[in-house]
């Protein structure tokens, strides 16, 4: 029997913390560097240089919050409490931290070394994409760090600081703990369902859930990084570098940057995909546009995220924009299923009398096509109404359907996609069947491997760019059963932001009875 549903879980497009745990995966592109990274920052100290490691610990924070935010595609919020970590880079208070590891921004409780006296906190500035808040401190006199400004390069001694739960069940039971290290890389660049940040430093200093804003120092006590993820399998720990973190800090203080007042991360379920709002920040564009807890932002800018796993393309509109300003929203408000429409800063959303959940999702209606042999099948639009599912006589049962396939075949204009199966190779096959469907008219964006949420299929996917010198891509998968027999062979041409979505119903339903 042909699967004809299932979850998406692959980040096919390059364009993937806090609480109990920090993230077990996280995608990082780009090149390592092999040279050095600084940090200048106008934000300084009053306080006298830490000078040594020991001295970082009155300047680190344990930070607990309270909120109910609203977790993806769920209609009922519950009361939930968070761990973080941050430090102080100023003497009057202010502190750094990251966002994700906080439930909620209006009830912020901060803890100093060896103190259960609790200090009010109020928030400076968030970014929502690089993952960091600027917290102000009740009061004044703290101990503070100061950024590192001297390059360095892989090998650099480095000591992880913060307040990780480890076996406590009670966060104000946490301890300060420190861990240690070496730098292992720096300069990448990273993306997952709630950050897209650049200038990312892997070391193995070990982090763990409550650890995230917390400070990477070196032997100095100053401030290499900000510690952001950790996979405890791989013992990969990631921070914010300080020559990124520093300029973003900077600007905070003047508010948010690269936000648009959201508690957001990237979801999507078997039929439609974007940024999942679980909360609303007050006096924020998204509050001003209309923007409600449990809505999914689909477009931005003009731009569909529903294909993209991560914040990436969320992120790349507003780094574009340079404001939230001005940008056009659309929005499914899942709670009704309806689209609503509007613009940040300027017309509030509105509902749209002639959209439905299936413009969200693509603006198509769609249905379960299969080959000839009924091997093989996918949801596809309903009108992409040109289908050929004769066998493939290299291969074996084939599938390619289009709104045009003598045009999707010849050219570079046309949306399609081909479904293949080939019983005769399986998982050891995987990297040779996609190099069968590279083109030399693309360029490849890198493979990276697949899987589907329900297990059903594992195996590698690539994206192709540039092909034919447009904007169009091919987006290629080569999967099997987790048993390894047979190969499924999808191709998709996108050509445009709604085959995107296209695509993603593709990837979530495609199917194949394999033979025993």
């Amino acid at each position: 029997m042909l699967r004809h549903a299932a979850p998406l879980a692959v980040a096919l497009l390059a364009a993937s913390c806090g609480g109990s745990g920090d993230p077990a995966t996280l995608d990082t592109t780009t090149e390592p560097e092999s040279t050095t990274t600084t940090a200048e920052s106008t934000t300084t100290t009053t306080a006298p240089p830490v000078g040594t490691v020991d001295d970082v610990a009155p300047a680190t924070v344990k930070l607990i919050t309270e909120g109910s935010p609203l977790e993806p595609f769920s209609t009922d919020a519950e009361l939930v409490g968070k761990i973080g970590s941050g430090f102080i880079v100023h003497s009057d208070g202010l502190v750094v931290a990251t966002l994700h590891s906080m439930a909620q921004y209006d009830n912020v409780t901060a803890y100093l070394l060896d103190s259960d006296e609790p200090i009010d906190a109020t928030v400076v500035g968030v970014s929502e994409c690089n993952d960091l808040v600027l917290l102000d401190l009740a009061g004044d006199g703290y101990s503070a760090l100061d950024w590192r400004t001297e390059p360095f390069n892989p090998g650099l001694k480095v000591f992880a600081a913060g307040y990780p739960l480890n076996l406590d069940t009670d966060p104000l039971d946490a301890d300060y703990t420190l861990t240690a290290g070496i730098v292992n890389t720096a300069g990448r660049t990273a993306s997952d369902v709630w950050v897209a940040v650049d200038g990312v430093i892997e070391h193995d200093a070990r982090i763990r859930g409550g650890s995230s804003g917390g400070p990477l120092v070196d032997e100095q006590g100053d401030v290499v990084g900000v510690n952001f993820a950790g996979d405890d399998d791989n013992d990969i720990n990631s921070a914010i570098a300080a020559s990124v973190a520093a300029d973003i800090v900077d600007r905070l203080m003047d508010g948010d940057v690269e936000s648009i007042g959201i508690d957001g991360e990237a979801a999507s379920d078997d039929t439609v995909g974007g940024v999942w709002v679980s909360g609303v920040r007050p006096g924020t564009p998204a509050e001003s546009a209309g923007v409600q807890a449990g809505d999914l932002i689909t477009s931005l800018g003009g731009e569909a995220l529903g294909l993209d796993p991560t914040l990436q393309t969320y992120c790349d509109v507003l780094r574009s924009a340079g404001s939230a300003d001005g940008l056009d929203l659309e929005v499914l408000r899942t709670a009704t299923g309806e689209v609503l429409t509007g613009a940040l800063g300027g017309e509030a959303l509105s509902v749209d009398p002639t959209a439905t959940g299936d413009d969200a999702a693509g603006g198509e209606a769609y249905e379960f096509v299969a080959d000839d042999s009924e091997s093989i099948g996918v949801e596809i639009p309903a009108s992409w109404e040109e289908r050929d599912g004769s066998p493939n006589q290299r291969l074996g049962p084939n599938l390619a359907v289009s709104p045009d396939l003598d045009g999707f075949l010849t050219t570079w204009d046309v949306p399609g996609l081909i479904l293949d199966l080939d019983p005769d190779r399986g998982i050891d096959h995987l990297d040779t069947a996609l190099d069968d469907l590279l083109s030399d008219q693309c360029s490849s964006l890198g493979r990276v491997d697949f899987a589907t949420d329900d297990g059903a299929f594992i195996g590698r996917s690539e994206t192709l760019g540039e092909c034919g010198g447009t904007t169009t891509q091919l987006l290629n998968i080569a999967a099997t059963r987790p048993d390894g027999r047979s190969l499924v062979l999808l191709q998709i041409q996108v050509v445009d932001d709604a085959d995107f979505v296209i695509a993603e119903r593709a990837i979530a339903t495609f199917d194949a009875a394999l033979p025993d």
